[in-house]
């Protein structure tokens, strides 16, 4: 999606929460935090990728319209440096939403892209968890580029410290029984997620 095709899904979703300022006024807040220098994955691009898998499983949802939003906000916030990026992103959606219903729910779906290893009872947080993790069971060059792309986000840190630190949390993910909990994406994405996380695993290991 190019960014006025964004723009346009962005009010069509946020037309309940606001005016139509307020509604540009957070759009090009969200847009200038995705845009930032530093961000080389975390940009509206993995928004706009996730937003499209959404609509191939949109009637998996049971509040289509709050994964939405969520998804729109899950990485507003992105500090290599820090450790709560997600309750950040979480926190600044329910300033946004004010005092409306969906805020909470808007809240704990931001917090499940924290993929912790204890599965969900939740449907929509299961989902939302997926989405986010759709690119790892992508084609082999898709992939690569993301793996390149999280490198150059965490440029500042140490290579042999970086290599450690990524294989580590590669590796949690396959050790897993399922690296996707909704049937659909653990079918679909599964497997080829397991062959590239390995051969980033052994990639990574490899100049030790």
């Amino acid at each position: 999606m190019i960014q006025d095709e964004l723009k346009v899904r962005w009010q069509d979703v946020w037309r309940p929460y606001g005016t139509e300022s307020e509604s540009d006024r957070v759009f090009d807040e969200l847009s200038a935090a995705y845009g930032a220098p530093d961000r080389h994955y975390h940009t509206l691009g993995h928004v706009a990728d996730c937003l499209r898998t959404l609509d191939s499983c949109r009637n998996d949802a049971e509040d289509a319209a709050a994964v939405e939003i969520a998804l729109w906000f899950h990485d507003a916030v992105y500090d290599t440096h820090a450790g709560d990026n997600e309750e950040q992103s979480a926190l600044w959606a329910v300033r946004e939403l004010g005092g409306d219903g969906r805020a909470n729910s808007v809240h704990r779906l931001i917090l499940a892209t924290k993929h912790g290893a204890t599965e969900s009872s939740d449907r929509d947080d299961r989902l939302i968890a997926d989405i986010d993790l759709v690119i790892l069971g992508k084609d082999e060059a898709i992939f690569w580029a993301y793996e390149d792309a999280i490198c150059r986000e965490y440029a500042w840190v140490p290579e042999t410290v970086f290599r450690t630190k990524r294989a580590e949390i590669l590796s949690r993910f396959l050790q897993r029984d399922r690296i996707y909990q909704t049937a659909r994406f653990h079918e679909q994405y599964d497997a080829a997620a397991r062959a590239n996380l390995a051969a980033s695993i052994a990639r990574l290991n490899s100049d030790h």
